[in-house]
């Protein structure tokens, strides 16, 4: 008992004494964190300050720069960091600092930036500009140096710097500026820097992007129009000329001249083809016009301003075009014969003055032969040799007592199809269902059931879960087993065919981003083109139901705001914007009962390419109020060729105010983050106030919103009329 007690009295006296212990060290770690955020002590303005804020780093390009012992420091929540040992040592840039006149002077490249001490004004390249916070000499008492600091993100983005604030690390992160010369100087370029497609592909543009001058975009010539499109061309660096030539075209430019000659004529480029360097990769890179190059040489060329993109694709070009007289006795006659190609299928067409009746004979592996009964024979025998097609090789003519023959030559490895409307025949070749994939001009192919039609599928969009359905009238299930579907699998992330409940055939296809889509008729067998939307659809359109999930907008009566959106612009809408005879392709921001961020609404039209975007609301204010309102943005300037938001937002309002017997409230500008922060011309309706007892009548009755879902239709139908995409 007496050891036990000792030993209780001896474990008690060591538990406080440890205890102690812990105590004194948690309080000396708590008094050296303490110091160490008071011990920085600092003098600017004339005060002197215990700063306890965040002491921040800087980084180049993920490198860190060397403060020696001054960090960055926060003042009005706004970093600043020493001009000598960030700016000018750090980034490199030119710094001058006149201690009489205060002035401060940066240079880099084709910028100058001009500051004065304890002054929020400033200019760049000359133009007044105002800083959040004003140049400041820092005090740095224990260490006892004295510096001149900066706006951090300030001067990184006058200079063309990509500025980030790490609020975890509390660093302010800096990446290199895009710096070319042309025109015989440094710039930073600050414009878009895009990408360029060929037959909806990327082209890998590493190390040097299209760029934008005068409204132009730049082509690299030799990897775009050489190696992607096949041309021939070269570039005399001692007469300083560019020569880009194919088929029967040829394209002669001066570098820095905006004149071009094309088979000898000239013609005014909307910019000089320029020999621009580049920084980062130390190379020089001859930069043509690229939408003036490519319908040059007879390729369909777009600019998607949503991608930044310019879209390069096969344009339709005739071999050759033959015209004959009609009949004299009333008979069948042969009016025309024209062969073309598009989008890699060589075309060619016959027009009679009544429906011609061709009987089609497959002679070889290489010959087809069109035979015409009971027609005016009475026409020139033609030849005609093709060494430019891609399946058409030559097409012979003959005639003898009312019968015409056709000898046709093509290419062994290709399909070929007919098209037969009233008077007009169509004989299609196209390339071949046994082409691998990888060498298609389709991202996904199958062999098409012999009892199929082409006009009896149907297809649906699942876009928001990347994915869309091909459907087929009877189940196919064991013959896609027998005959497996093509696909890009960088495109197509998984294919599965599966049989309904009513017994047909759903190809689900799942894409690894959201893309669009177009079947094509290719005879036994579809091939389906898949790319960015804007490179499928002529018309993009996106559709904001307001509002959704915990964000029921204004109500009334038990009604929500979020449900009256969503059922008038989604589930009314839809059935005028799917519908067979449509030619717009709509994309909405929510197809359900879902909250959605409004800056995530806003970049939706950027993600997919969209021309405009509509957002549809309903208004809630004093009884009294009532009517239709259409707003845009000011601060919105993106542009669809010549439409405005503003053009935009006067266009719908228009036709609802006409087709709807609201009462009018004009157009209107505001800051609502959809229309402002967007990327295209877009719009917010509000279409009624809920609180108005007559228009909560329409705005709930269902007569009216089908009327407004056709409505807003229709306003989308005369804008693409009026300001069409150019695609």
């Amino acid at each position: 008992m007496y050891k036990y007690k000792n030993w209780t009295n001896y474990s008690h006296k060591n538990s406080r004494i440890i205890l102690g212990i812990c105590l004194l060290m948690i309080f000396c770690l708590f008094q050296k964190t303490t110091v160490n955020a008071a011990t920085l002590k600092v003098r600017y303005g004339g005060k002197n300050y215990n700063y306890t804020s965040a002491q921040a780093s800087a980084t180049l390009d993920g490198s860190s720069i060397n403060l020696k012992g001054t960090p960055g420091v926060l003042i009005n929540d706004t970093c600043m960091l020493s001009a000598s040992d960030v700016f000018k040592k750090g980034l490199g840039v030119s710094y001058q600092y006149d201690k009489s006149s205060k002035q401060i002077v940066i240079t880099q490249n084709d910028i100058t930036i001009e500051m004065k001490l304890n002054s929020k004004k400033a200019y760049i390249n000359g133009n007044e500009v105002t800083c959040d916070v004003a140049p400041t000499k820092i005090k740095f008492v224990a260490a006892r140096k004295t510096k001149l600091f900066l706006p951090a993100r300030f001067v990184a983005e006058a200079l063309g710097y990509s500025y980030n604030w790490n609020s975890t690390t509390k660093t302010s992160e800096m990446k290199q500026p895009f710096v070319i010369n042309y025109d015989g100087s440094w710039k930073v370029y600050k414009g878009i820097q895009g990408k360029v497609t060929f037959e909806q592909e990327d082209i890998d543009l590493s190390g040097m992007p299209s760029i934008i001058l005068d409204n132009t975009p730049l082509l690299r010539a030799s990897l775009v129009f050489k190696t992607k499109l096949g041309a021939d061309y070269t570039y005399d660096k001692e007469s300083n000329t560019v020569t880009i030539s194919q088929n029967d075209t040829t394209i002669e430019m001066t570098i820095d001249s905006n004149i071009a000659v094309v088979n000898g004529e000239s013609k005014t480029m909307g910019t000089a083809a320029r020999v621009i360097y580049n920084k980062a990769t130390q190379k020089n890179y001859v930069m043509v016009p690229g939408r003036f190059v490519a319908t040059n040489l007879g390729y369909e060329y777009s600019w998607n301003s949503g991608l930044k993109t310019s879209s390069i694709k096969t344009g339709e070009k005739t071999y050759f075009s033959q015209v004959f007289s009609e009949s004299s006795d009333g008979q069948a006659s042969l009016i025309a014969m024209e062969a073309t190609c598009t989008n890699k299928k060589d075309i060619l067409t016959l027009t009679g003055n009544t429906p011609l009746d061709i009987l089609i004979t497959e002679v070889d592996s290489l010959n087809l032969q069109l035979t015409i009964s009971n027609v005016d024979a009475n026409i020139m025998d033609i030849t005609q040799v093709l060494s430019d097609s891609y399946y058409l090789k030559g097409v012979w003519l003959s005639s003898d007592n009312n019968v015409i023959v056709i000898n046709i030559n093509k290419e062994e490895e290709c399909n070929y199809y007919t098209v037969n409307t009233g008077n007009e025949f169509k004989l299609i070749l196209c390339e071949n269902a046994n082409v691998d994939i990888d060498k298609s001009g389709f991202q996904l192919k199958f062999a098409l059931p012999a009892n199929v039609k082409f006009d009896s599928i149907t297809t649906e969009d699942f876009y928001y879960e990347n994915k869309f359905v091909i459907h087929l009238v009877g189940d196919y299930s064991s013959y896609f087993d027998q005959n497996p579907i093509q696909y890009n699998d960088a495109i197509v992330k998984d294919v599965n065919v599966d049989t309904t409940n009513e017994g047909d055939t759903e190809i689900a296809v799942t894409t690894c981003s959201l893309k669009g889509f177009k079947l094509n008729n290719c005879g036994d067998y579809i091939g389906v083109n898949i790319a960015n939307p804007s490179s499928i659809y002529d018309k993009i359109i996106v559709l904001d139901a307001g509002h959704g999930g915990k964000d029921n907008g204004a109500s009334s009566r038990g009604t929500k705001e979020k449900d009256l959106n969503y059922t008038i612009i989604y589930k009314l809408a839809k059935d005028y914007f799917n519908s067979p005879d449509s030619t717009i392709k709509a994309y909405w921001t929510r197809n359900d009962d879902t909250f959605i961020p409004l800056d995530d609404r806003a970049a939706f039209a950027s993600e997919i390419g969209a021309d405009v975007f509509v957002s549809l609301h309903m208004n809630s204010a004093t009884s009294k109020a009532s009517g239709l309102e259409v707003y845009y943005s000011k601060d919105n300037s993106s542009q669809m060729g010549n439409l405005t938001s503003r053009a935009m937002a006067n266009l719908f309002y228009r036709h609802l105010i006409d087709d709807l017997d609201m009462d009018e409230r004009n157009v209107k500008s505001a800051g609502f983050v959809v229309v402002k922060k967007n990327t295209v011309p877009s719009i917010l309706i509000e279409l009624g106030f809920l609180s108005n007892k007559e228009d909560y009548s329409k705005l709930t009755d269902p007569d009216f919103q089908d009327f407004a879902a056709h409505s807003i239709y229709n306003s989308a139908v005369a804008l693409f009329e009026e300001y069409p995409t150019g695609r």
